[in-house]
């Protein structure tokens, strides 16, 4: 299932521009209109991730992203990204003291929307939060530990294809499966639970081809959670 995003803006040609541009980077869409529809649209559906307007009527921006972090709802730490037309310094640092994480630039181009809508949904934020609150370096530790683990779990699986000893795959990916989903990587945790699942001897070119998606969720990943941390 697609990632759900939720478009925080008043002008409706923004609205649609945004909308569709989003839907075509294959995610799906709620909209709201000020800052009030917002936390309404969070306490009935789930979203990944708001776009989130600074200048609305009745709540703005920065007042609708202050209400999100103060609340004790499950979604208070979703990663809202700033839509604005301002480079100015002094109005990012009041986005982020509101509680924002990242800006897109308006107009919205769909190369840099795209850039941004993957750092941010390409990694589970609660669960590397979660580690965090366990200490300043263990985030660090362990994606150095994951970076070193699977690419040697990915030769181990092709090795065991190569042999047909399906346990062993079977085996590699719910261990792999597990430790993505510690560390927020959800694409990589989707993919080896379907690995995991649907394997079988005569199956062994598909299995390759799953592994490669493997590896290319992996780089993403650790392209996407990098950026995060270095933000």
């Amino acid at each position: 299932m697609a990632s759900r995003v939720l478009i925080a803006e008043d002008n409706l040609v923004n609205q649609m521009v945004a909308r569709g541009l989003v839907l075509r980077l294959g995610y799906e869409v709620g909209v709201a209109g000020n800052g009030r529809e917002v936390l309404a649209a969070l306490g009935s559906e789930s979203y990944a991730l708001v776009l989130m307007d600074c200048q609305m009527p009745e709540m703005d921006g920065y007042q609708a992203t202050a209400a999100i972090r103060a609340s004790e709802a499950a979604w208070r730490k979703i990663p809202i990204l700033a839509m604005t037309t301002s480079t100015e310094s002094g109005d990012r640092a009041r986005c982020l003291e509101a509680g924002m994480n990242g800006f897109v630039a308006k107009p919205l181009k769909a190369e840099n929307l795209a850039d941004a809508l993957q750092k941010w949904l390409l990694v589970d934020h609660q669960a590397l939060d979660e580690i965090r609150e366990l200490g300043p370096s263990l985030l660090a530790e362990l994606l150095e530990t994951f970076a070193k683990l699977v690419p040697a779990r990915v030769l181990v699986m092709r090795q065991a294809i190569a042999e047909l000893r399906v346990e062993s795959v079977r085996f590699e990916a719910h261990a792999l499966k597990s430790a993505s989903g510690n560390l927020g990587a959800t694409g990589m945790a989707a993919v080896c639970a379907a690995l995991e699942a649907t394997i079988s001897l005569g199956d062994g070119s598909a299995t390759s081809a799953t592994i490669d998606q493997l590896e290319r969720e992996f780089t993403a990943y650790m392209r996407a959670v990098r950026s995060v941390e270095a933000a």
